[in-house]
């Protein structure tokens, strides 16, 4: 069953991976490139749904919030493909507030499966749209920011800067929801 949800920013479809057409039908794919205030990022588009984020280069990035409008509008329609398992989690990763952190462990409380971490950790890690799907929020459980795809270096920039009450990831003033110059 496909499910959808939304919220001012980000519109999620989800569609478990037993749903997909096997085999799958060919996919055109759009690829572009977005500098943000992390770095260069590649987004992949099947038609008009993101399908994929990436940073391709750390190293370039805008300083001070950056400058350059996203290759999108909002609300960015997004498509997440996963195991029932995996959409669980990512559901979760979605409703945990800016500027805030919970742990592994948490969120396997949440999903019903107090000992499965290790296996959310797992689900974490397997997001393809880490930039929409906020997965930078979990820590583990015995302190410091853990691991993360695009190294620790920049999960540490992005909760600091979630912190200072500025969203990074949108370039969004978390109190005014004004959109930053």
């Amino acid at each position: 069953m496909e499910r959808v949800t939304s919220d001012d920013r980000v519109r999620i479809r989800e569609v478990p991976l037993e749903k997909r057409l096997h085999p799958p039908e060919p996919e055109v794919l759009t690829r572009t490139q977005w500098v943000t205030p992390c770095g260069v990022m590649e987004i992949v588009f099947r038609e008009s749904l993101v399908i994929a984020a990436d940073f391709i280069d750390k190293t370039s990035y805008i300083p001070d919030h950056g400058s350059i409008e996203p290759p999108f509008s909002f609300p960015v329609d997004v498509l997440l493909c996963g195991t029932e398992f995996q959409l669980r989690v990512w559901r979760i990763l979605r409703t945990i507030p800016l500027g805030e952190t919970v742990t592994y462990q948490w969120i396997a409380q949440q999903i019903g499966q107090p000992t499965a971490a290790r296996a959310v950790g797992q689900a974490v890690g397997a997001n393809p749209v880490a930039w929409f799907v906020p997965c930078h929020r979990v820590v583990p459980k015995v302190g410091g920011v853990g691991g993360f795809r695009w190294g620790w270096e920049i999960k540490e920039k992005l909760l600091a800067a979630e912190r200072s009450k500025l969203d990074l990831l949108f370039h969004f003033d978390i109190d005014s929801q004004n959109q930053v110059s």
